[in-house]
């Protein structure tokens, strides 16, 4: 991914209704990046992004990888079941959910941006998602 900001959201197609729904993060925080609803095989449904739309793509996929990974060991360890991993970098926060079973969302913003009310926001997002998509 670019460190650099587009001026203006990337698609490739039309925005469908999961897109508007996720623009309505970009208005929770100041340092929005890309937010990418996609499935548990990594596979996007859509995002809304300034970044560019394979690498809005590509971090959903590895962010999937590493819930995968992290539900996986902590349901082996008898903790339950991942709901949401946070990572923490030097130029780049995230936030990944799931959504629903089978289903995700990862939300990228520049480092410091994570705060109550974008996770507000991300769980009413979450719902809007499942109602547009009957799950």
């Amino acid at each position: 991914m670019k460190d650099e900001r587009a001026a203006a959201p990337t698609r490739e197609t039309c925005a469908s209704p999961f897109g508007r729904i996720l623009a309505d993060l970009e208005q929770a925080c100041e340092g929005f990046e890309t937010a990418v609803f996609f499935d548990e095989l990594g596979e996007t449904i859509d995002h809304y992004s300034y970044l560019d739309s394979f690498g809005a793509r590509l971090a959903a996929a590895h962010h999937g990888l590493l819930f995968s990974s992290a539900n996986h060991r902590l349901e082996w360890l008898g903790a339950g079941s991942a709901t949401q991993l946070e990572i923490y970098a030097a130029k780049r926060d995230s936030v990944t959910i799931r959504v629903a079973e089978g289903y995700f969302m990862t939300v990228v913003v520049r480092a410091g941006n994570l705060s109550d009310t974008l996770f507000s926001r991300i769980s009413e997002v979450a719902a809007a998602l499942r109602d547009e998509a009957g799950i």
